[in-house]
């Protein structure tokens, strides 16, 4: 089922919004659904009592709804009892809770408890896995309505990690697991002060060929390109070539669609120009086998484009394809040519660039989406990405980068090999709030505080690939996953709980909430 939109015929708009939940929530994206049906709550929840308040009362309803994988009922439970603190209908509210049961399974209550005004419900998922479900009575909302928090928390038989090289093991065992059951599939690298402490692969590179995924193969990273554009515009303004002030006039005048003209660099970097086209809507799949270069594609869709009130965030892929022209005016290079030679040689990036979707070897693997046109496949069912992509990828998203090179990407951004430190510094700070605030937009990064933990970093999500990377400046650690698959546990999911895991044990405190669990409704990233 889709998250939102069943009759979509685009480039999977219902994924879309399910890989953007998965990378800045605990959403995950549905591939398989991981046991049968549900035992009834009575049967399940043992000596749990979740009848004695209306929080309660509403957090055992949640379970039944969530258990009942019926997305009609989850909707109507949504709609009732749930505070809506975005702009999504219920029904997307509710494919996000639908899609995430392919991750858990079904929910075991296990433990409740009230502090404040915060219920607490630990739950214990299909794969064994533990969770706890916060809920909170909705300010001024009806008596029985809720807000909901979902995140992940230490197995109570096990407890925290004493150590880091025990969280590791612990990482690694879960990792294996995730494989075993073919719910992950890609590869995992956490460094500390640059030195390697997991690196982790699983899964096939090339399922039909049997072909397993390594340490240092190259996945496409989708929306982490960006980075790698913000960073090239960044380079060009130190050299002199532009500023971040100039406009789409003074450096682009082949380009003059949609009231544009006044648009500046550094708003096309943020996502706040208003500047958009639908560059994954209904032409997606008309013009992608068509186009060949960057000014191409930007003539393709440019006379569909819009600018509209600009000044907040909305994302913008059409605006960063513009960024990557810029790029390529400015330096005489071509994108792929500049990236090559400005950034992933100098950083030592050597399985990084760009790569024809539709070839396959066992250096670059293959995606497998378990979506096809908007439509989500029969669980358990995957299928090669590259009816689902274009030819390669371009500015906005869609380049081919492994593990070890986003980590020495990190790397370059802080020892000057790419950028002075201040220009690293200006390039990464957070800049633009979305995600209600709780995170802001730098220049082609993600910046902001979680779980007390400093995060910035990058992430990406397309039909069939997912990525994620975050160094954590404080506590000197950069997490780095990757994977070929679209769900049931995409990459930044993954990576999330890594995270949360370093900060908890490094701080020897209780972790509060991992991340809200139905967010705004979703760029496509």
């Amino acid at each position: 089922m889709n998250l939102a939109d069943r009759t979509a015929t685009n480039f999977d708009r219902a994924l879309a919004q399910c890989l953007f939940l998965a990378a800045f929530t605990s959403v995950g994206c549905a591939s398989r659904a991981a046991v049968g049906p549900c035992s009834s709550f009575e049967a399940s929840s043992g000596a749990v009592d979740l009848d004695g308040s209306p929080v309660r009362r509403s957090l055992r309803d949640f379970v039944v709804a969530y258990n009942s994988r019926d997305p009609e009922r989850v909707s109507n439970f949504i709609a009732q009892r749930v505070a809506n603190d975005s702009d999504q209908p219920p029904a997307a509210r509710a494919g996000a809770y639908v899609h995430n049961f392919e991750r858990t399974g079904c929910l075991q209550p296990k433990k409740v408890q009230t502090d404040s005004e915060v219920t607490a419900l630990v739950v214990q998922d299909g794969y064994g896995e533990w969770s706890t479900i916060d809920a909170r009575p909705a300010s001024g909302a009806r008596s029985e309505a809720i807000t909901l928090e979902m995140r992940p928390t230490w197995d109570p038989n096990a407890g925290r990690p004493a150590s880091e090289a025990d969280l590791m093991r612990q990482l690694s065992a879960w990792l294996r697991k995730a494989g075993a059951t073919d719910r992950f599939s890609g590869v995992v690298l956490v460094t500390k002060d640059n030195q390697p402490i997991l690196q982790q692969a699983e899964g096939f590179a090339d399922r039909q060929r049997r072909v397993g995924n390594r340490l240092d193969t190259a996945f496409n990273i989708g929306s982490i390109t960006k980075s790698f554009t913000a960073v090239a515009i960044a380079q060009l303004a130190a050299a002199g070539k532009l500023s971040l002030t100039d406009t789409l006039a003074e450096r682009l005048p082949e380009y003059t669609e949609a009231g544009s003209a006044s648009a500046t660099l550094d708003q096309l970097l943020m996502h706040t120009s208003g500047l958009n086209a639908d560059l994954f809507g209904p032409r997606h799949h008309q013009v992608s086998g068509e186009t060949k270069t960057l000014p191409e594609l930007i003539r393709q869709f440019a006379a569909g484009s819009v600018r509209g009130t600009g000044g907040h965030f909305e994302y913008s892929n059409f605006g960063y394809c513009l960024l990557g022209r810029v790029v390529e005016v400015s330096s005489g290079l071509d994108y792929p040519t500049y990236l090559s030679e400005r950034i992933f040689a100098p950083a030592g990036m050597h399985h990084s660039g760009f790569w024809n979707f539709s070839n396959s070897d066992a250096a670059h693997a293959t995606g497998y989406t378990s979506f096809y046109r908007g439509q989500a496949l029969a669980p358990g069912t995957r299928l090669p990405n590259a009816p689902e992509l274009p030819l390669s990828g371009n500015p906005a998203g869609g380049s081919f980068s492994s593990a070890p090179d986003l980590a020495a990407f990190v790397t370059a951004l802080n020892n000057g090999a790419l950028l002075d430190r201040q220009a690293s510094q200006d390039l990464t700070r957070g800049r633009a709030a979305f995600a209600g605030g709780r995170k802001k937009y730098g220049y082609g990064f993600v910046e902001y505080r979680q779980d007390a933990v400093e995060q910035i970093g990058n992430d990406g999500g397309l039909p069939g690939a997912t990525a994620f990377f975050r160094w954590l400046p404080e506590l000197g650690y950069t997490v780095v996953v990757l994977s070929n698959y679209d769900g049931p546990m995409p990459a930044p999911e993954v990576g999330r709980r890594i995270v949360w895991q370093l900060g908890a044990v490094a701080a020897t405190k209780p972790a509060v909430a991992l991340s809200r669990f139905v967010q705004p409704p979703p760029p496509r990233g």
